[in-house]
């Protein structure tokens, strides 16, 4: 016998979403820590220990709360984060205790327009590089 899913209303209350931030090697540590400062209230030292495990992990979650809670963070973290440090992703999961194994890039899809830009201008300075052949 199955359990019913709890409906949406429910699940939305449910206290178990969370915001897990992604690392990138081209936002500086310093605008890192600011947005975190800013966006989640917490003063420098616990802003500054959170982006060092981010930096070394790959990811953290960096917050909890109700699907309401983090949905509104998520818009502050993209906002505040376009103007600081645009390489930055985050991504919003419904079960923080349980935050499965991920690379230390998220998938492409949750590149920012930045990040890709840096991506493909390094693609094409390597194929600017190769030697081409012409055939007669």
């Amino acid at each position: 016998m199955t359990k019913p899913e709890d409906p949406p209303a429910a699940r939305d209350a449910d206290p178990r979403w969370g915001i897990v931030m992604f690392n990138d090697d081209v936002s500086p540590m310093d605008a890192v820590v600011s947005l975190l400062v800013e966006t989640l209230r917490h003063d420098e030292p616990a802003a500054i220990e959170l982006m060092l495990r981010v930096h070394q992990n790959g990811h953290a979650v960096i917050a909890t709360g109700d699907r309401a809670k983090i949905a509104a963070l998520m818009v502050e973290l993209r906002s505040a984060a376009a103007d600081r440090a645009p390489a930055l992703t985050f991504r919003e999961i419904e079960s923080p205790d349980a935050v499965p194994a991920v690379s230390a890039s998220p998938p492409p899809a949750q590149m920012s327009a930045r990040a890709s830009a840096l991506a493909w201008t390094a693609i094409i300075a390597a194929a600017a590089t190769v030697t081409w052949l012409t055939l007669p």
